[in-house]
């Protein structure tokens, strides 16, 4: 593997170790930063690093299966979790020792309910992921869930010339378009993904948990604690259980481990007439696709008529379905079924 010596960050890191946190906002290292970022022509002085404050606030949290969860509250993922876990909780649970396609069904119900809240009302860019999660325990049980991101793969590629810092590039968590959320704005916070998560089950155990991946993070804590507390497992197998990601585009993407137990059918229709249903049935059936309808019941007891395309074997064969559908102006999206 090759290294990049980066005496300036060792020199960063000396400075941290022997003054304290403090010398990035008034110390010596603030001297060294203010000098650095006047030769990249940043905007940021040392007015900037002297001013910021650092916040303490209590955790949100939830109680999913007798279970408390606490997440960070504010524009990170946190608040999203809280609400595909309550979705979970009100409308399904697990009925065998293992996940099965009903729960990888509604894995995905619970997370486009969290992440279309969460596009709507607090807005969300998309990313590339360069981050970084881990969970410490000490000898007395306090555990600490800590995420930190460039946010881009390097960040912004820039490091800075004597203190040999990395710049990150969050500026790209804002909205560029006015009116939204997460518009850009003076003074104004964007919205993250880091997911940083305390879970105190029923027992009183603790279980510290967080995740690197841009919008894959949320989706991924989300079915680790499934897996932790509606299937008892342990943290190993909850970690190499495969899963699913649903990060708000009508596109589902699984883990290719569950290609032998499960095929892929496409979604593209929901009626309460059952003449509209069958007439998009042959419509399908005419572009040479596999089609079928079914009817099913919801909780309220009301009958619905749904269309389906496929099976499909994989999900090269599903992608080049889906985008015969688009070109037909059909709004598709993707649900799992047992074979």
């Amino acid at each position: 593997l090759k290294s990049i010596k980066n005496a300036g960050l060792y020199n960063s890191y000396c400075l941290l170790r022997d003054e304290g946190p403090e010398t990035f906002y008034t110390g010596e290292l603030s001297k060294i930063l203010v000098k650095d970022l006047k030769e990249i022509n940043s905007f940021i002085n040392s007015d900037d690093l002297s001013d910021y404050k650092s916040e303490l606030t209590r955790s949100d949290k939830t109680v999913y299966r007798n279970s408390e969860v606490h997440v960070a509250p504010g524009l990170n993922a946190g608040p999203s979790l809280i609400d595909a876990l309550n979705f979970l909780e009100k409308n399904w649970s697990s009925k065998n020792n293992n996940p099965d396609a009903d729960a990888y069904e509604n894995y995905y119900k619970a997370l486009h309910f969290s992440f279309d809240k969460r596009l709507k009302e607090m807005g969300e860019p998309k990313e590339n992921s360069c981050t970084t999660h881990l969970s410490v325990v000490d000898k007395e049980g306090n555990m600490v869930a800590l995420t930190q991101t460039l946010l881009s793969v390097f960040g912004s590629r820039v490091i800075l010339p004597e203190s040999g810092i990395l710049m990150n590039n969050g500026i790209m968590w804002f909205d560029p378009r006015q009116g939204k959320p997460n518009s850009l704005s003076k003074d104004k916070k964007p919205l993250c993904n880091m997911c940083p998560t305390i879970v105190i089950d029923k027992s009183g155990k603790k279980i510290a948990l967080g995740a690197s991946g841009g919008r894959r993070i949320f989706p991924s804590v989300f079915q680790t604690i499934s897996f932790l507390l509606d299937y008892n497992m342990n943290l190993d197998d909850a970690f190499n259980t495969p899963s699913i990601d649903y990060s708000g585009e009508n596109r589902i993407l699984a883990n290719e481990k569950l290609g032998k137990d499960y095929q892929y059918i496409l979604q593209v229709g929901s009626f309460k007439s059952s003449d509209e249903a069958e007439n998009l049935k042959v419509s399908l059936l005419l572009m040479n696709l596999t089609a079928e309808s079914e009817s099913i019941k919801n909780k309220n007891g009301e009958t619905w008529h749904r269309v389906l395309v496929g099976p499909f074997a994989n999900t090269s064969k599903m992608a080049s379905a889906r985008a015969k559908l688009a070109q037909n102006s059909i709004e598709s999206l993707m649900l799992k079924r047992e074979l």
